[in-house]
């Protein structure tokens, strides 16, 4: 009988050895792949790497003031920042740098003479009447059609702005019966978001007017 126990005790420990040994087997082979799946991941990134280096960096411009107006034109509407109080430049992630500018730097690196070049631009701002902070925002959506801006950091700009039926649908028109004085609209805390453009290292380049 302790024979045959002996002889339990001894195949139950091979059968928890070989258990063992199986387990381990299947965490090297789970090491090894997870070792070639890095090393996998290394070499696209590594091919990938001179694609993202060529790729051109892209820069945004912003410009604020504290009071604008705004009026409507046949295709669109015309902005005007009386007093630029921010202009500044800035790059998409991965860079995210940002350089102060001036509102005619904006104007001659944002506007384009081809229709289909033209940049799109943002505008918000604030009715001239009523609680700023419990109000929502007026908004335009529109393509720059031209620009014309004063030089210095703290200088005037106007935007003429070009509208789609989309454009036109996606603004947030002011509300009815909003002062008007010449037909323009005044208003409050203004600010004018430009797209991205594409840069180039090699002169001449669309942000060389930013530099």
């Amino acid at each position: 009988m302790g024979g045959a126990g002996g002889r339990g005790d001894s195949c139950g420990g091979a059968t928890a050895r070989a258990g063992m040994g199986a387990r381990g087997a299947r965490g090297a082979r789970g090491a090894r792949g997870a070792r070639a799946a890095l090393a996998a991941l290394a070499a696209l990134l590594a091919l990938a790497a001179p694609a993202w280096a060529k790729r051109r960096p892209r820069w945004l411009g912003v410009a604020s003031a504290d009071t604008c107006s705004y009026a409507a034109t046949a295709g669109g509407l015309e902005v005007e920042l009386p007093a630029a109080a921010l202009a500044q430049a800035f790059a998409e992630a991965p860079g995210r740098e940002a350089a102060a500018s001036t509102p005619a730097k904006l104007a001659a690196a944002f506007t384009k003479r081809r229709r289909r070049k033209r940049k799109n631009v943002v505008v918000t701002a604030w009715d001239s009447a009523g609680d700023v902070e419990s109000a929502a925002p007026v908004y335009f959506v529109g393509a720059l059609a031209g620009a014309e801006a004063g030089e210095g950091a703290g200088a005037s700009m106007r935007l003429r702005l070009e509208q789609s039926a989309a454009q036109a649908q996606a603004s947030r028109a002011p509300p009815a019966g909003a002062p008007a004085a010449g037909g323009a609209v005044p208003a409050r805390r203004c600010s004018v978001f430009f797209d991205p453009l594409a840069c180039t290292a090699a002169p001449p380049s669309p942000c060389d007017p930013l530099r």
